[in-house]
């Protein structure tokens, strides 16, 4: 009411009167709608910096990806290997997991393309290309952009990026250079999805376009097709490529140089990873101010028209703009929202991250602490926040981070800011772990402030170590392999040649990789037979000689032709086909039948003639054949009575004690035609102990393989050897080698009441006395090299040192009435023997360590180390019942 009494008193003064109240409203309307769209202007501005913001942080998130992938391919055992085949392999078993990569290729320490997804490249110098020079040079990771020729600038000067990384072999050397290239379609589609993402968000921005300038200024890539592609933004002052280089994240109104029209632009930066400072490219997301002004405007307009209806009508548009500028008020409202929103859903992506995030102060203190870190540290957030963030690191890092960030915020030279790198944290309750860490700078306030994300990598590192672990023993399997084992390609190439192969056919396989295998081992007459064969598979997909054991010949170096056994498994890759033969020389195995063929009867004659106890056995273990001599053995041994001959599986005579030891040595023989040589006792019913030798040898015959064997009584030799030990009251020796710690250890356990247990802890002590005494193996290396296979290679090697060759392992045994006493000293220095006395559960899953405590709980009754741990004294009790020389003799197995 007091709105339409005011109305009436300016309209009651006269026409003038009410004119100038009407321009004085419209003058105020304009100022308020003015007023509005510079608000909207400012609000979408900030939209259009934290859509930048946005864009430039998937850059960032891409870039750590690929310097992380790049790094790790480094280290790869496949790429670090010599064979290029393997490694084309690996490359494209990568490139497939990950099909961001245009291309990877690996170059060789001069500068040659070895490997390669793209073929064309194999083969390509590319010693004088910057990604190479930058790597041999310095020895990181290295990126750069790939820009396109004039002609082909289509939507921006980037063609792609490049990473490389150097290849170190296990000694450090520099072996060659690894590269990736991502596309710049790839970036497009990354930058144009986060960008239509944003434009869906903000619907009164209209039309959101974007731009993605290098280092220096230069268009790499764009939306835009009207955009000059070949020019440099900021060498022509376009005020938001020119802060962008300089400012942090913001927004800025210019013309557009083209449409030349206003429009806002929003900027950022990307942080760039470790070295690679060269890819902080700048990001630049604009829309028309026109189109952010479009609903004002149009108000605006509506306003012009309904006041020209004329001043009857000046109630309803008056209430009308009223309404109107609610509207705005709503949505300028509805803006703020939206960056409150926007602020709670960074707030929850940092609540809910699986990667710990920590915020800290110039000064060190831990700002924020989100739940995954509270989880990672195990601190709670109360008991984080305003400590100093050295709490979760080990020493010597907690007492070096506070000069550390000093020195940054002095010189600005940064070690981990802007980086990222792997690094190590420290739990409460005191346990060290692996973890990846990116810290990033920002600033609040007017302090400068730090952000870091931690990801714990335990996990990571131990499957790598497996992943190591299980290349290495594959290659000790390959390389230990008693058949031949050769790779072919589809196109008959050579691509896998183990050592045994070199042996059985004389070539090496830096001769044979890359050869024609039909060339190379196959008999000319059956050179055109491999090859339709090979032709067939790959057009059928079926081969009559695949998957199955086959007799063929092949040919050698010498062009001798011999006999082999063959057996080709096809292995199906996604792209091609390889096939794996093994191939073992029955040379040997053809000349032996045929002699035992030739003199099978007069075999079976003269066996019956000799003392020997001889038998055969057919495939199932069951005796065939037997000669007298065996009979009247296994009569005496109480294995069946006189006169009675049962058909019995041959391991039935063996003692049930014995019995697994001879079933695991059948095994080995039928599987791998391994021959038996082994000592056991019979399984006699109530009678003495027998010991025999029992030997078997395996026959191929064309009726299937059996097995000719000899058995010989033992049992005397056994009681000998122990009632000759019982006699020894002193004895000296002196050894030098682990073969001869062995062969003494195995005399001596002859002289005590349990042979077997004794043996076993004789052993340790005599080969600990070469191996950590003389010749100064450490525990850490021992364990290093049975993980690598090489400790026999290593023994003999310092062995064979001028410094050890006068080293000498000294043992001294006397015997009493009551005990047993020997004494074992070496020429080392000496080691820590007490943590080993005992059983350590730490080190159960270790491959040796043990030896000391089961020689001290098994063998001995009472075991002690004197002086440095150099000498180590065993005492055995001989008042035990049941020690009598015969007892001796049948537990000397």
């Amino acid at each position: 009411m007091a709105f339409y009494r005011q109305w009436h008193t300016v309209a009651s003064q006269g026409t003038f009167g009410l004119v100038v109240a009407v321009i004085g409203a419209g003058l105020l309307g304009l100022s308020g709608v003015w007023m509005v769209e510079q608000e909207l202007v400012a609000r979408g501005g900030e939209s259009l910096a934290l859509g930048a913001t946005e864009v430039a942080g998937k850059l960032d998130a891409m870039l750590r990806e690929r310097d992380g992938d790049i790094e790790l391919l480094a280290t790869a055992p496949q790429v670090r290997g010599s064979d290029a085949a393997r490694i084309v392999e690996h490359l494209r078993a990568v490139q497939r997991a990950y099909p961001v990569y245009a291309r990877l290729a690996v170059a060789d320490r001069t500068g040659r393309v070895i490997a390669s997804t793209d073929q064309a490249w194999i083969g390509r110098d590319v010693r004088d290309a910057s990604w190479f020079q930058a790597v041999w040079h310095i020895p990181r990771v290295y990126a750069e952009t790939v820009k396109k020729t004039s002609q082909a600038m289509a939507r921006g000067q980037l063609q792609s990026v490049v990473f490389s990384a150097p290849i170190h072999g296990d000694l450090g050397a520099f072996h060659g250079v690894i590269m990736s290239e991502v596309d710049a379609g790839l970036w497009n589609q990354l930058v144009e999805e986060t960008v239509k993402q944003f434009a869906s968000q903000t619907q009164n921005f209209g039309t959101v376009r974007y731009r993605i300038l290098d280092a220096d200024g230069n268009l790499l890539l764009t939306l835009d097709d009207r955009d000059n592609l070949a020019i440099n933004l900021r060498e022509l002052g376009l005020p938001s490529a020119v802060k962008v280089a300089t400012s942090r994240p913001g927004y800025v109104e210019e013309t557009h140089r083209i449409r030349n029209v206003p429009v806002v632009t929003g900027y950022a930066r990307m942080q760039g990873v470790r070295s690679l400072a060269t890819l902080q490219w700048g990001v630049l997301v604009r829309a028309d101010r026109a189109n952010m002004l479009a609903s004002i405007r149009n108000l605006l307009a509506k306003i012009v028209l309904v006041g020209t209806a004329g001043f009857v009508l000046m109630l309803g548009p008056i209430v009308w703009v009223k309404h109107s500028q609610h509207r705005e008020q709503e949505k300028a409202a509805r803006a703020q929202r939206l960056l409150r929103d926007r602020d709670a859903q960074l707030g929850a992506v940092v609540t809910h991250a699986i990667d710990g995030i920590i915020s800290i102060d110039q000064a060190g203190c831990i700002l924020s602490f989100n739940p995954a870190a509270e989880k990672l540290f195990g601190y709670s957030a109360d008991e984080a926040m305003g400590r100093n963030v050295s709490m979760l690191m080990p020493e010597p890092y907690r007492s070096e981070h506070d000069g550390y960030l000093s020195a940054f915020l002095h010189t600005g030279v940064a070690k981990v800011i802007g980086q990222g790198r792997e690094v190590v944290g420290r739990r409460r309750d005191g346990s060290i772990f692996p973890m990846d860490l990116g810290v990033s700078e920002m600033e609040l306030d007017g302090q400068r402030c730090f952000t870091g994300i931690v990801r714990d990598i335990t996990a990571r590192k131990a499957a790598e170590r497996n992943v190591q672990e299980s290349e290495m023993r594959l290659r000790a399997v390959i390389n230990g392999a008693m058949d031949a084992i050769v790779t072919m390609d589809e196109a008959g190439r050579i691509c896998g040649w183990n050592p045994r192969a070199e042996e059985v056919f004389g070539w090496s396989e830096r001769d044979a990789v890359g050869r024609d295998l039909a060339e190379l081992i196959v008999p000319p007459s059956l050179r055109e037979a491999h090859r339709v064969g090979l032709a067939n598979y790959l057009a059928t997909n079926a081969g009559p000689r695949l998957n199955q054991q086959v007799e063929i010949t092949a040919i050698r170096r010498t062009a001798e032709e011999f006999p082999v056994e063959l057996f080709i498994i096809p292995v199906k890759l996604e792209h091609t086909v390889l096939f794996s033969a093994f191939i073992r020389d029955i040379s040997a195995r053809k000349a032996m039948l045929k002699q035992l063929e030739e003199g099978a009867v007069y075999f079976r004659m003269l066996s019956e003639l000799l003392p020997l106890s001889l038998f055969e056995l057919n495939h199932e273990g069951q005796c065939v054949y037997r000669n007298r001599a065996l009979d009247q053995l296994l009569e005496q041994g109480g294995v069946w009575p006189a006169g009675a001959s049962p058909n019995l599986s041959w391991r039935e005579w063996v003692c049930h004690e014995d019995r697994r030891q001879i079933d695991d040595a059948w095994a080995g023989l039928r599987e791998g035609m391994v021959p038996i040589s082994e000592e056991c006792r019979l399984a006699a019913a109530g009678s003495a102990l027998c010991w025999v030798q029992v030997s078997v040898w395996p026959l191929e015959t064309d009726h299937g393989v059996r097995y000719l064997a000899v058995m010989e009584d033992i049992t005397d030799r056994k009681r000998t050897a122990a009632h000759t030990m019982r006699l020894l009251r002193q004895g000296q020796f002196e050894l030098r080698t682990a073969t001869e710690a062995k062969h003494l250890a195995e005399l001596l356990a002859y002289a005590y009441p349990d042979p077997s247990r004794t043996q076993l802890g004789l052993v340790e002590l005599l080969v600990n006395g070469v191996e950590h005494g003389n010749l100064g193996i450490s525990y850490q290396e021992k364990t290093a090299l049975l993980e690598e296979g090489r400790l026999d290679d290593e023994v003999a090697r310092r062995l064979a040192l001028p410094i050890h060759a006068s080293k000498r392992v000294r043992v001294a045994m006397d015997r009493s009435e009551k005990e047993l006493r020997i004494s074992i000293v070496d020429d080392g220095e000496g080691f820590d023997w007490a943590k080993y006395l005992n059983l350590d559960l730490a080190n159960l899953v270790d491959s040796h360590g043990r030896g000391i405590a089961i020689s001290k709980s098994l063998s001995f009754d009472r075991l002690e180390y004197r002086g440095c741990g150099n000498q180590v004294v065993a005492w055995t009790h001989l008042d035990h019942p049941g020690t009598d020389s015969d007892g001796r003799s049948e537990q000397a197995a």
